[in-house]
């Protein structure tokens, strides 16, 4: 059988990557077309104030002295500070703390005039300077932020509803599926990231105040460290237990302790932004670290693979993305668009590799699906005689103790395998066993339970029956031993028999029936043996079948007892 690829999805998930790689600069081309009507007025500081909490900046920038014929506006963007903008003494717009996006409309009187911008921050270092303020006609400044903003909201979009289907799935599935649990928390990673990405463009803004949506993504961004480690934990990664332990204690410790001096600082911006550096590298080391390790395996996992490869693309567009937002501005809002779709291909990557993951686990649960009756039917049946082995019987004889329904056991043993191994070899052997499970579904029909137990050993299970009725398929089954004997004389094939049935055994004492139902006619005549044998025999037959239900055993016992009775008899005959 052909070996799988393993290395197969590792390639997809890098030929994504090189596809997204070029996708974002082809999607920012409408958005650098629209933004090529757009003016960047120039800002200058009128006090040397720092960007404090509470204290109020003030900025102005000349308009351009001809004015745009249509619905002119300029469009500020600003984080944490309330912004009022003013013209000469007449104030244009104004807004409380936290919306990224300012659009301040304009009229055609104020051409050429000279805005007054006043910021006034409401955390500690929310930003050094804001970002040039952008001059054009309203509608090619919500194109241009449109556009640059398509790709990310669709693929937070993607992330956001991918996960809280999965998520409701997974609450019928969690019960019913193996290996469901671990996809179902990653499923969460990919809400959280999908709502963070959400929260970090300002698409909830829209819907909801700024103050409830800056506390809903710093929840978001510490809500992912204990499901990652959740996840961590389940991947059955090639890591020592304590080892583990000691590494989720330090990067919640350090997750507490960052996030209450943070709080008490008041520095929610840049502070929370730098913890959140600090915990992308360690959880990215850590990852890289079991990415390499898995990959060292001799035979490694494919999908462990892939869930990590995904998590590290992620998780370095995290990191690529911060170092953007601080080496440009602490707001981050910059235009750039590296910086702006960083995070974008980190989470289209690992979009893409749960979906990887997926298809190979769907795809095993197929395979296993395929191979399932295959497999049960080795587990199940003998593979000489095609006939139910042990472990069937074992499971047909539990389910029959826990009914109130009357059945007989037939035990059969058949004579001579040994001799025949020995004489004429074990192809000989095998030839006689599958001959006599041949003759044994023909003198039992279709409606019997018939099992090989091992060996020479059989059983043979019949519902509702009475003793002629059996003793006639016996009788059936030594004329037709009797027609293999002249087919091949060679061979002499002979069985020995014994059956039992549940209502003889129904009380304590009812092996003292033993000598009732005697098949006919071999046994009848060994009634008055059996009395004397019972009493070594019947413990040593009991003890094979220990297990079960205590009926079960006791006819198990007797129809056993009075197969080695048969053996016995047919073996003095023939001695004689």
């Amino acid at each position: 059988m052909q070996q799988p690829d393993r290395g197969q999805p590792l390639r997809i998930l890098i030929i994504f990557i090189l596809l997204m790689l070029l996708v974002i600069p082809l999607n920012a081309i409408p958005a650098r077309m629209a933004a090529g009507r757009l003016s960047t007025l120039r800002l200058t500081a009128q006090s040397p104030v720092a960007p404090t909490a509470g204290t109020t900046q003030v900025f102005t920038c000349e308009l351009p002295h001809e004015i745009l014929p249509d619905a002119p506006a300029l469009m500020l963007q600003v984080l944490h500070a309330t912004v009022s903008v003013e013209c000469e003494g007449e104030t244009l717009y104004t807004h409380a703390y936290g919306r990224r996006y300012h659009f301040v409309p304009l009229r055609a009187s104020d051409a050429g005039k000279t805005l007054t911008i006043r910021l006034t921050p409401s955390q500690e270092r929310a930003y050094r300077t804001p970002f040039a303020p952008l001059y054009g006609e309203e509608r090619d400044l919500v194109r241009s932020l449109s556009l640059s903003a398509l790709l990310p909201f669709l693929t937070a979009i993607l992330l956001s509803v991918y996960g809280v289907v999965f998520l409701a799935l997974s609450l019928f599935l969690i019960p019913r599926v193996p290996g469901i649990r671990i996809r179902v928390y990653t499923a969460l990673i990919m809400v959280i990231s999908g709502v963070w990405m959400l929260c970090y463009h300002g698409f909830f803004e829209l819907l909801s105040p700024t103050a409830h949506v800056v506390v809903l993504e710093y929840s978001m961004i510490y809500l992912a460290v204990p499901v990652f480690f959740a996840i961590a934990r389940m991947m059955k990664l090639p890591l020592r237990r304590h080892a583990f332990f000691y590494i989720t204690i330090a990067f919640l410790l350090f997750c507490g302790i960052g996030a209450i001096v943070v709080m008490q600082t008041n520095t929610f911006a840049s502070g929370f932004l730098l913890l959140y550096f600090f915990l992308c590298s360690g959880a990215l080391a850590f990852t890289t670290a079991m990415f390499l390790r898995v990959r060292k395996q001799k035979s490694p996992d494919a999908s462990l693979l892939v869930r990590l490869a995904g998590f590290s693309v992620y998780l370095i567009t995290c990191l690529i993305h911060i170092l953007c937002y601080f080496l440009y501005d602490y707001n981050g809002l910059t235009r750039n668009v590296f910086s702006l779709n960083a995070i974008t291909i980190g989470a289209a990557a690992l979009l893409e590799s749960q979906l990887i993951d997926y298809f190979l686990y769907a795809s095993t649960a197929v395979r296993d699906g395929l191979e399932r009756p295959e497999l049960l039917a080795m587990a199940y049946r003998d593979f000489l005689t095609k006939l139910p082995n042990r472990a069937d019987a074992e499971r047909v004889f539990s389910r029959m103790a826990r009914t109130s329904l009357d059945f007989c056991v037939v035990m059969l043993d058949l004579n001579g395998l040994k001799t025949v191994n020995d004489k004429n070899g074990h192809d000989a052997g095998d030839r006689l066993i599958v001959n006599f499970a041949r003759v044994l579904r023909v003198a039992f029909g279709d409606g019997v339970y018939l099992a090989r137990l091992g060996g020479d050993e059989f059983v043979a299970v019949l519902e509702g029956a009475s003793g002629p009725y059996v003793n006639r398929h016996l009788q059936t089954l030594d004329d037709a031993l009797l027609k293999l004997d002249a087919a091949e004389p060679d061979i002499h094939h002979s069985v020995s028999y014994g059956y039992a049935f549940r209502h003889e055994c129904a009380e304590e004492n009812g092996a003292a029936s033993a000598a009732e139902n005697i098949p006919e006619p071999a046994l009848r005549r060994a009634a008055d043996r059996e009395k004397r044998i019972r009493t070594e025999n019947v413990n040593a037959a009991s003890s094979r079948y220990a297990k079960g239900n205590d009926i079960l055993q006791r006819v198990m016992a007797l129809a056993d007892l009075r197969m080695y009775t048969h053996k016995r008899l047919l073996k003095s005959e023939a001695e004689s």
